[in-house]
């Protein structure tokens, strides 16, 4: 009886719940499905600085590194059990959108009762919903998986709270309220505390009926803080990765002072920050204005300082005008609540300040709407725009509407464009989605034969909208062309041919990988610069032992002799590096294929595409399709051999990998860039004579991967000294510089390929007696004195060869590439280290991949091929490398294709995969 006469009185409050809760719950499903499982849009700091892969890896892995949790304290534990429990029934991925979806759609119900309680009639509040919800940054957050979300719920929940306590006589529950307030506001962002305490003191300081004030302001505080540390501490026995705000917040801001929050800090004033954030505030808000990437512009500038400034002037005119404005403690604890954050971002992260913007726009509406509703006979002016306004209700919004849905469109579209097509809906989402429609058409319609009507056509409209869109995706020629178009590929002539058309979908899928499933990871791909594959146009072949190759602009090159050896006539060209191939069409559409594969290098001749150049062709596409026929052209395929190699090369396809093609690519890269059976640091790279062991020593790690190791097995009968002389090769020098790290390079390289080379091993272990002082190897590496890398070598070699070094090694002095060492990840004495080093990236990527959680920054070229570089040219240098390519040959540009960069990078991918 209890709940039916709860149901009896609260029936109206139920509708209203259910209203808002149902619509916005199944928009933001579609929104979260459409850009997170359509389209796969889980890629970091593409949607505005987010970290998208990170927050996810909080809401569904428990062995993740969630140290965030810093700065959001109890994000895991409030997300992570409903999420796996869902992920039961569902999968992870789809919990985590329904989820997610679900507290979204609660911060809208809970913003339409703030606004209620802030003295709007029911009808005001819907309106101001609505603006809310269909807000740019409202849509764009509410699509992605981040933070923001669930600080804006967190929020919602506190505003809704306190409001009601303004001016009361505080009970005991009052203040138990307060507290779940505090915990609220506190749980998914830590400055958001600061909101709480400006209602905190204006519902104790200012409240007559309160006494003992501070005593009561700073219990409530000290018992929110208590609470949340303790849950933080639960927080961190379930989850062991996660941080305890409380104590990471006083060794990084006051004790250690190395906080990354830091990082984020401008400590300078700049007229620049403050009107990108008014843009932020105002400007972008709209879905025409918004987008993918956020324009910056001159006009874009004037229309927020122009909409900062009406909303200054409506606030000043109000303050001014009103009556007893003073005991309007709501009013300015929301006002100060966004002046906040305004002045917050203009110092902390300021240029991806739009990431926060959810923490205070629901401010900026409550506020307009609070003001407009509580006018009197004094504001005159702005009495004539409310009327102004209420008269034209139904044209202001319905405009509103309809511009902010083609701007979700738009965002949609950019969305689509930028990530690709990867899956059709799930069905639990589509199910939720029609669900919760009719459930808001059963709620809003009255007539019983209405609703079993509009529930009807909603399950028919959402089923054939479902279908006719998933046919449309899953049958197009290429899934994923918009790759293609955004690289600038010439691929539409070679659709012309099926098995041509077969080569331009697999290049479709690998540059696909490069834009998606590459960048979907926790730690962040920077470019050595933006140029969306465009600037490189050559592919070379020859991997392993073969002559070495570069095709550039129809003519084929021999690499060491720099002269042509074939040229070709073309109209098309497309390079699809993922086939290690490169397809030419000419007028009469002849297709030309150059190809390397197990056996060795190949020109294919006699494939026909179907075009309209040559007449013959057309006349005979013209009868079969008048006949309803298929073309089928005569081809004559002919295939000439042009190098070949000692032995088969094995060339795998990493087909279970999600990013396959890409190690396909690396993996090329580092066979390209042996030469005469020994590493070389880059593609215009010299050989020394002894060849380089570190370089050697990380190749080979891939060769043993893909059974490749019998290239470097003349090499190691050849190596006469335990020091590979790097310096002699790179800088001219005559005496030869014994580098520390070279010991143990060599022998991780004589366990790993077949050899007979016990006369070497000799050789280190007698250098290893002689050079190491109390369990460490040290010596220069790279100019600088180490220890702990050349000690750590040579214990993973002694690992690689099962032996004993007979020494006990010590690792107790990290140096400057301990981040190089992920190989020793599961020794006992290992240790961890970051590195950053854009024009050096195989260092990066071994730190990324050495860090537990794989953490950090890394570096590639944004080129189809290659991917990789080391280093930057000299003059001299430079000029050599004009043969292949232009645009980066150039003084202090980069050395393109790095067999270092290509080997860690792959063993990174391929070893997390």
């Amino acid at each position: 009886m209890k709940i039916k006469d709860f149901l009896t009185s609260h029936g109206d409050k139920i509708k209203e719940f259910l209203k808002i809760f149902t619509v916005v719950f199944a928009l933001n499903l579609f929104l979260l499905s459409f850009v997170n499982l359509i389209t796969n849009g889980t890629e970091t700091d593409v949607f505005y600085g987010g970290d998208t892969p990170r927050v996810l890896q909080d809401m569904t892995m428990q062995e993740g590194l969630h140290y965030r949790t810093s700065v959001h304290p109890l994000f895991v534990i409030l997300t992570q059990p409903f999420v796996r429990i869902l992920g039961r029934v569902t999968g992870v991925i789809v919990a985590a959108v329904i989820f997610e979806a679900a507290v979204g759609a609660l911060s809208a119900t809970l913003f339409y009762r703030l606004i209620q309680k802030l003295g709007a009639s029911k009808k005001t509040g819907l309106l101001a919903t609505v603006i809310l919800v269909l807000s740019f940054t409202q849509v764009s957050f509410n699509s992605i998986f981040e933070t923001y979300v669930f600080s804006q719920f967190g929020l919602m929940v506190m505003w809704v709270i306190a409001a009601g306590l303004i001016d009361k006589k505080l009970e005991l529950k009052d203040y138990a309220l307060l507290v779940i307030a505090g915990i609220f506001s506190l749980a998914f962002t830590l400055t958001n505390i600061v909101q709480f305490l400006i209602l905190l003191s204006i519902i104790i300081f200012l409240n007559k009926n309160v006494k003992c004030k501070f005593i009561k302001f700073s219990s409530i505080l000290l018992v929110v803080l208590s609470i949340t540390v303790m849950l933080a501490d639960v927080q961190k026995a379930f989850w062991p990765s996660a941080n305890n705000f409380f104590t990471s917040s006083i060794n990084g801001f006051v004790l250690d002072k190395n906080s990354e929050e830091f990082t984020y800090i401008e400590r300078t004033w700049s007229a620049k920050r403050v009107i990108f954030q008014m843009n932020t505030s105002f400007v972008y808000q709209f879905g025409l204005l918004g987008g993918l990437i956020l324009e910056k512009s001159n006009l874009i500038n004037m229309l927020g300082l122009v909409c900062f400034g009406l909303f200054s002037l409506i606030n000043l005119y109000y303050f001014f005008t009103k009556r007893k404005i003073f005991k309007e403690k709501i009013y300015f604890a929301l006002l100060s609540a966004y002046g906040f954050n305004f002045v917050l971002h203009i110092f902390y992260n300021p240029y991806e300040s739009f990431l926060y913007v959810l923490h205070y726009n629901f401010l900026i509406i409550a506020i307009l709407f609070y003001i407009f509703t509580h006018l009197d006979e004094k504001t005159k002016f702005l009495n004539y725009v409310r009327d102004f306004f209420v008269k034209y209700k139904i044209q202001t919004m319905t405009t509103y509407i309809f511009l902010q849905v083609i701007g979700i469109i738009k965002y949609l579209q950019e969305v689509h464009a930028k990530f690709g097509f990867k899956a059709t809906m799930p069905k639990y989402i589509l199910i939720l989605i029609v669900l919760s429609l009719v459930i808001f058409a059963a709620v809003v319609i009255r007539k019983v034969k209405l609703k079993v009507v509009a529930g009807v056509v909603i399950v028919i409209v959402s089923l054939v909208g479902w279908v006719s869109f998933s046919g449309y995706l899953n049958n197009r020629e290429i899934k994923n062309v918009e790759a293609l178009d955004r690289a600038g590929v010439d691929y539409k002539p070679f659709l012309r041919n099926d098995f041509t058309k077969q080569m331009t979908n697999e290049l479709a899928e690998y540059l696909y990988e490069l834009d998606v499933p590459l960048r979907a990871q926790t730690y962040f791909i920077q470019k050595y610069e933006i140029s969306h594959k465009k600037n490189s146009d050559f592919f070379s072949f020859g991997m392993g032992d073969r002559k070495k190759l570069i095709y550039k602009k129809g003519k084929l090159i021999d690499l060491q002799t720099k002269q042509t050896v074939r040229s070709f006539d073309f109209t098309h060209e497309m390079i699809i590096p993922n086939m290690y191939t490169v397809l030419l069409l000419d007028q009469a559409g002849k297709i030309t294929r150059i190809y390397e594969d197990e056996t060795g290098v190949h020109i294919e001749k006699g494939r026909m595409a179907r075009i309209w150049e040559d007449w013959n062709n057309y006349n005979q596409w013209e009868d079969d399709r008048l006949n309803n026929r298929e073309t089928k052209l005569v081809e004559n395929i002919t295939t000439e051999t042009i190098s070949t190699s000692k032995n088969k090369i094995n060339l795998p396809n990493f087909e279970e990998s999600k990013v396959g093609r890409i190690l396909k690519v690396l993996h090329q890269e580092i066979l390209v860039n042996i030469n005469q059976g020994k590493p070389r640091t880059t593609l215009m790279a010299k050989t020394n004579e002894s060849g380089l062991y570190r370089e050697g020593m990380m190749a080979a790690m891939v060769l043993e991967e893909t059974k490749n190791t019998w290239l470097f097995e003349n090499w190691m009968k050849q190596i006469g000294s335990i020091y590979d002389c790097r310096n002699k090769l790179e800088k001219n020098e005559p005496k030869c510089v014994e580098s520390a790290d070279n010991p143990g390079q060599l022998l991780y390289l004589l366990g790993a390929i077949t050899n007979n080379r016990q006369d070497l091993i000799n050789k280190i272990r007698t250098e290893v007696k002689q050079k190491a002082i109390d369990g460490e190897f040290t010596g220069k590496v790279d100019e600088e004195e180490m220890g702990y890398y050349p000690t750590a070598l040579l214990i993973n070699g002694g690992r690689k060869n099962r032996i004993e070094l007979g020494y006990d090694f010590n690792l107790g002095k990290p140096d400057k590439y301990l981040g190089l060492t992920w190989w020793l990840n599961d020794y006992k004495e290992a240790k961890h280290g970051n590195i950053v080093d854009p024009m050096h990236p195989a260092k990066e990527w071994a730190s990324v991949h050495q860090e537990p959680g794989h953490y950090g920054l890394t570096t590639i070229l944004d080129e189809a091929y290659p991917l990789t570089f080391d280093g930057e040219l000299t003059e001299a240098e430079a000029e050599e490398q004009k043969l292949i390519n232009e645009h980066y040959s150039h003084e202090k540009g980069p050395r393109l294709s790095s067999i270092w960069h290509a080997s860690e990078m792959f063993l990174m991918l391929n070893n997390r995969e």
